[in-house]
């Protein structure tokens, strides 16, 4: 997704980040591009700095709180380096100044995918890790609470020490 009002960065955007491969959705206002957020999420958003929300607020900021704006990665284009710095410390993952070079706002935007989607599968391997873990336990729960083994239905080994003490505890010719 690309958020600008000029008509003119929104062009170069799309032309140069096509021939990175992406598919680029063009928004001119924060209105359009949370539309777009919403139907058809992207995986980087490149905002312009000419893009305000309502009382001035600059689009990379008003587009985390979006749904959907919290976790995609935004590339702010800014105009000089007090910019910059507002638009990181207020939510951008990287900003990249004019005049664009387009051929390093692409690189970095592919960047940012690449670790955006890497984020997402160690997510979702985390969450199965988990899930994994505590079925595991709960596994192993019940399988201390099961006097046979499933595989061998022999006693295991708990329950075979339970019976053994109860054997050699009720026995007379031990003498205990």
């Amino acid at each position: 997704l690309i958020a600008s009002r000029q008509e003119d960065t929104v062009a170069w955007g799309k032309k140069w980040l096509e021939r990175f491969g992406f598919r680029v959705s063009a928004a001119g206002t924060l209105e359009e591009a949370a539309a777009l957020l919403e139907s058809d999420p992207p995986q980087v958003v490149v905002v312009d700095g000419s893009v305000r929300g309502h009382d001035s607020v600059p689009a990379w900021a008003a587009l985390r709180k979006l749904p959907g704006g919290a976790d995609v990665p935004v590339l702010a284009i800014c105009a000089n380096d007090k910019e910059a710095r507002r638009a990181v410390g207020e939510g951008s993952t990287d900003v990249v100044s004019r005049p664009i070079e387009w051929q390093v706002l692409s690189r970095r935007a592919a960047r940012l995918v690449e670790a955006y989607r890497t984020n997402r599968e160690l997510q979702a391997t985390r969450t199965e890790l988990e899930g994994l873990r505590l079925r595991a336990g709960a596994e192993a729960g019940a399988e201390q609470s099961q006097p046979l083994d499933a595989l061998t239905g022999l006693p295991q080994r708990k329950a075979f020490e339970l019976v053994l003490d109860s054997a050699l505890g009720g026995s007379p010719r031990t003498g205990f």
